[in-house]
């Protein structure tokens, strides 16, 4: 039981008031609806759910913070194989990620003893832009 029992019941099962299954053949049941839900939506539909782990993060939830905690750590695995220093300017972006976003927090505190500091903007497409004119400078 967590926080998010009851918000991703209530999102995918349209349960308002979802009690605790009583017995373990209950518990099952609600797994196998919530997995069938979750897999005849659209994959980006997931998305919607950050807010509320985030919401169950700030109310102390241990699951919602695990998991905030473990997608920020999956970027910082995939930044690696950027092999960024402490110089290199680390632009974040979207829900996730702009400013006030729910992964910002986590994702600093990871990047932190790395010497790196993400610098949230609300839209990428300045950005962008500069990385296609350094492009087209190189090029020709």
């Amino acid at each position: 039981p967590t926080l998010l029992t009851a918000a991703v019941r209530a999102h995918y099962l349209g349960e308002t008031a979802a009690k605790p299954p009583a017995t373990p053949a209950a518990a099952q049941d609600v797994r196998d609806r919530l997995v069938q839900a979750v897999h005849e939506r659209p994959v980006l539909e997931l998305a919607s759910l950050a807010p509320l782990v985030a919401r169950a993060a700030e109310n102390g939830d241990r699951v919602a913070q695990r998991l905030l905690s473990g997608a920020a750590k999956r970027l910082v695995t995939t930044l690696d194989s950027l092999s960024p220093g402490p110089e290199d300017i680390l632009v974040t972006t979207g829900g996730l990620l702009g400013p006030g976003g729910v992964l910002l927090g986590p994702l600093k505190r990871r990047l932190a003893p790395r010497g790196l500091h993400p610098v949230p903007v609300p839209d990428g497409l300045a950005g962008a832009v500069a990385l296609a004119r350094k492009a087209l400078v190189r090029t020709g």
